[in-house]
């Protein structure tokens, strides 16, 4: 089942675009696959909804949606795409998560099936590792060695290990992965028979 994507053809551009830090400037991916910026498409949504980065609720909490980086209408399946370089805040990735698959809902005015709805959080390893001291709390932490390990066994089970404690998502979307840059370039050779 494929999502009518033509409403989203000014918001479109390359993955390698979408996964610029806003920090460094840099690339995570370099692939020149097209796609949606989710973040862009949801802020004109906010925007002709009435609601803005401005909105405070009655706690003087903020209230405005998050949204994954990228959405890619590819192999009859909608990816929803989340890139990060620094650290991984969990509740900040499942906001976005569940924000940009019910904006993505509501634009496209039903309901897709969700199992072809997969979310993808693709992150750089290297970078990762120790949050800021006001995010040590939320961010989840894991090594490089760990991940290996926790990989090699789940595969030997016939599962994806999906890092992050993400697995939660399951609940919105018919797959979840957490790829690292090498991984996500793997992911994408293959997909398209390479």
């Amino acid at each position: 089942m494929t999502a009518d994507f033509s409403g989203f053809l000014s918001f479109r551009n390359t993955l390698e675009k979408l996964s610029v830090d806003k920090i460094t400037g840099e690339s995570l991916v370099h692939s020149q696959i097209r796609a949606v910026d989710f973040d862009a498409v949801k802020d004109s949504f906010a925007a002709a909804t009435g609601v803005s980065p401005q909105n405070i609720d009655g706690t003087g909490n903020k209230q405005y949606p998050s949204s994954v980086d990228a959405v890619l209408d590819w192999h009859e399946n909608t990816y929803y795409i989340e890139f990060k370089s620094g650290a991984i805040d969990n509740k900040n990735i499942r906001n976005k998560a569940e924000d940009s698959l019910l904006i993505f809902r509501r634009l496209q005015k039903d309901s897709k099936d969700a199992e072809h709805s997969i979310f993808i959080l693709v992150y750089d390893e290297g970078r990762h590792g120790s949050p800021a001291k006001h995010d040590r709390k939320r961010a989840v932490q894991t090594s490089p060695a760990r991940n290996v390990i926790f990989s090699a066994a789940y595969r030997w089970g016939g599962k994806e290990y999906i890092r992050f404690g993400l697995e939660y998502l399951k609940l919105y979307y018919g797959e979840v992965h957490t790829y690292t840059v090498e991984e996500f370039d793997r992911f994408l050779a293959k997909a398209n028979g390479n």
